[in-house]
């Protein structure tokens, strides 16, 4: 569950910079603010999480602000890849633009951020929001400089696993589908680890490096008393790109058994419920 601490910190950052905002009169100038998310502006996740940013900045500031929103698109390129080319239109677009704040939402988006900004996007401060890989060893770099509010989103895998699990007792093996992008393959790394911890011993199976229409027809041949959990999916491997809402969706319709998430960006299309981590921030 997407924990409270993600507005309290950041309502206290905004209230901290009020300094170098307000002129001597106590009038607020306009605050701009940058949110760079890491994929296509389709992605479920971003509307709640973009919706209580501009809540919390009109909360503070009323009209006083404008928010500029960039969406990377990092799914479509290799690891590593991301073109100079596309990151440079951003760089030119807010050249001129006196921003005070950047956030970075989505996995591993710091990374191409810091590789390909100009100076000026490298000095802002910055509010940092990702998952955190900690649990099962795996460091997440989340931090652009030394001015950056990092808000980790704290994976718990085998939980929502065992949960799962204790909503349908009787189940003999658990499918764990994921696709081939960066942050596909980091939640298939977090599974595999989840997987032996758990409680319960269970046959546990991976669905990982095909094709969507190969998994769709995999996932109709899965013997009753089984579950699949479906931690990401957003590129299969000939690189087409989807949502994890449009994949979960795909492979409930597909599916005779139970589909579960780790991200409530794929509820609502099929999976049931369970220990998810939630983007619908909570109003404080």
């Amino acid at each position: 569950m997407l924990n409270k601490s993600l507005l309290i910190i950041f309502f206290l950052y905004i209230c901290l910079s009020d300094t170098s905002i307000a002129d001597p009169n106590n009038v607020i100038n306009n605050k701009n603010v940058l949110v760079f998310f890491a994929l296509a502006p389709n992605t479920p996740a971003y509307y709640p999480i973009l919706d209580g940013i501009r809540q919390k900045l009109s909360d503070k500031f009323g009209d006083s602000f404008t928010l500029h929103t960039e969406y990377l698109g990092i799914e479509a390129y290799g690891n590593g890849k991301y073109p100079k080319e596309i990151f440079n239109m951003f760089n030119e677009k807010y050249d001129q633009i006196n921003l005070d704040l950047l956030i970075c939402v989505g996995i591993n988006i710091i990374p191409i951020v810091r590789e390909h900004s100009n100076k000026y996007l490298l000095d802002l401060p910055v509010i940092s929001i990702d998952l955190d890989f900690s649990k099962y060893g795996i460091v997440s770099d989340i931090e652009l400089n030394e001015k950056t509010i990092s808000i980790p989103l704290k994976l718990n895998i085998e939980k929502a696993i065992e949960s799962a699990l204790d909503i349908f007792p009787n189940t003999n093996s658990v499918y764990i589908i994921t696709g081939v992008s960066r942050a596909d393959r980091l939640l298939l790394a977090a599974s595999k680890i989840a997987a032996t911890r758990l409680k319960k011993i269970i046959n546990v199976n991976f669905i990982t490096d095909a094709s969507m229409d190969e998994v769709l027809n995999r996932v109709k041949n899965i013997p009753a008393n089984s579950i699949i959990i479906v931690p990401n999916f957003q590129t299969d491997n000939k690189n087409v790109p989807y949502t994890n809402q449009e994949s979960v969706r795909l492979i409930s319709r597909s599916s005779n058994v139970p589909v579960f998430v780790t991200l409530s960006s794929g509820f609502g299309v099929g999976s049931m419920g369970g220990y998810l981590i939630n983007f619908f921030l909570p109003v404080i």
